[in-house]
């Protein structure tokens, strides 16, 4: 009994034109949303006081597993708003 569905395979070329295709279309569509995004203007909203003055901040971890590490962190909040 012979198979009536016989697996074709798609040809090497097709195979190339969809992948160039793909990454064609991710790079535009990056690059869209990119420039969408660098067109939006940012406004700081609640931002009051002295931007040197400092702050100290709690952070408490329920249920907290055991690792002894050492770090630091900064963070930096700039603004162009005079």
């Amino acid at each position: 009994m012979e198979n009536e569905n016989p697996k074709v395979d798609i040809p090497k070329s097709v195979v190339v034109i969809l992948v160039v295709l793909a990454v064609v279309v991710s790079v535009l569509g990056t690059w869209t949303v990119m420039n969408q995004v660098s067109t939006v203007p940012v406004q700081a909203s609640g931002a009051q006081g002295n931007p040197t003055q400092t702050a100290r901040v709690a952070l408490t971890v329920k249920n907290p597993v055991t690792v002894q590490t050492t770090g630091r962190i900064a963070f930096t909040y700039e603004s162009e708003v005079s």
